[in-house]
């Protein structure tokens, strides 16, 4: 996704925890990242649905997520592009911002998404609404 690695750039030289996580199996996230050139910036912070109890809508992997970063759930900011990782995340306490095309967005704000937007470049001036970057 376009804009995407110079977000996570971003955050990780500014120091600010990010994990993944997923409901893809680990090798295939572990490939996509490696793939996009990310890996390196999320380190041991990659989580999958197969290391909870219950995958999405349940907010198990972003409790694990939360927890590994040493945070509290209140503390973290969720980009999500389902319904179901929406209800996620909201069930988890997150804020959640819905990453969408035109014909998803009103699907990921009836799920509680707290903003929707379409374009990466648009992110990091919501980060820094959600005060997460200057």
């Amino acid at each position: 996704i376009q804009g995407v690695e110079a977000v996570v750039r971003r955050l990780h030289s500014r120091g600010v925890p990010i994990a993944v996580a997923s409901q893809s199996p680990p090798a295939r996230v572990a490939l996509s990242l490696r793939l996009c050139g990310l890996d390196a910036f999320f380190g041991d912070h990659v989580y999958c649905a197969s290391m909870v109890a219950r995958p999405k809508p349940a907010p198990d992997v972003f409790l694990l997520a939360a927890r590994r970063l040493g945070t509290t759930p209140e503390r973290c900011l969720v980009i999500e592009d389902s319904p179901g990782g929406v209800h996620a995340a909201v069930a988890a306490g997150m804020t959640c911002l819905g990453y969408a095309g035109a014909e998803a967005a009103e699907a990921l704000a009836q799920a509680g998404a707290h903003r929707v937007f379409r374009q990466m470049s648009e992110l990091p001036h919501l980060l820094r609404s959600e005060g997460v970057s200057d």
